[in-house]
């Protein structure tokens, strides 16, 4: 039997006939050692069953193209998002000019406009509302006028002044009062200045409505079936409840 040790050298293969090899190779096909190792060499310079190897390309394709697809999904999430910000944007500058423009003209009068006055001195007092929304109170009148447009004049502002107030209701288990009423009602026309065509308007059941889970909010704790009274009235185009009292 032909073992390891009768392999002949790449270099002396050249050297034989035809004849003289026919029965190396037969007696290499015998050996069973030297078709292990036949074969390993084979599969060492193939690199392995071809089968397999495309198996495992349209694998590696496969993964390719998915991360691609996901990176093409990404890019698009990141300009659509681009897109909804700078459309928030635009909206709060076109916000703020128009109140400029009021404070310029009554400016001119030397004084504010009654509500945005009001709105200016709740927010001057009301330490806790200043900070909700870190403004700076020290600051000149038109820079806080400014600064309350830009928050409360989009969608998410809003959300956070109305969550701001349902705590507080909640809190001291009252309804809101009437300056922080107000706020709320001059933060909701600087929302309307951005969607002239779809205006939000707020919704209150009357005292004697049933509580209805889908469309009302109440305390914690509180229970009842009949509405008495409307704490924050709400905003069904935001998905906003109205908090309201029951018994």
């Amino acid at each position: 039997m032909m073992g390891k040790d009768k392999k002949i050298s790449v270099e002396a293969s050249f050297s034989l006939t035809a004849e003289q090899v026919k029965p190396l190779l037969r007696e290499a096909l015998e050996d069973e050692d030297m078709l292990v190792w036949l074969r390993k060499l084979l599969c060492e310079g193939c690199g392995g069953n071809s089968a397999d190897l495309e198996a495992k390309l349209k694998e590696v394709q496969m993964e390719r193209d998915a991360l691609r697809r996901e990176v093409g999904e990404i890019n698009q999430t990141c300009e659509d998002n681009l897109r909804r910000v700078q459309g928030q944007i635009n909206q709060a500058e076109a916000a703020c000019a128009k109140v400029q423009a009021e404070l310029d003209a009554h400016r001119q009068q030397g004084r504010l406009p009654e509500g945005l006055a009001r709105v200016l001195a709740r927010v001057r007092w009301d330490s806790a509302l200043a900070g909700q929304f870190q403004l700076n109170t020290q600051a000149e009148e038109m820079d806080v006028l400014l600064s309350l447009v830009a928050i409360l004049g989009h969608d998410d502002g809003f959300k956070k002044l109305w969550d701001f107030y349902k705590n507080r209701c909640e809190n001291q288990k009252v309804a809101l009062d009437a300056e922080d009423v107000h706020v709320l009602e001059v933060a909701l026309a600087w929302l309307n200045a951005n969607w002239p065509d779809k205006p939000y308007v707020f919704s209150s059941p009357a005292p004697g409505d049933r509580y209805d889970y889908d469309k009302h909010l109440r305390p914690p704790g509180m229970s009842g079936e009949q509405v008495t009274a409307t704490w924050l009235p709400g905003l069904p185009e935001l998905r906003i409840k109205p908090l309201v009292v029951t018994r």
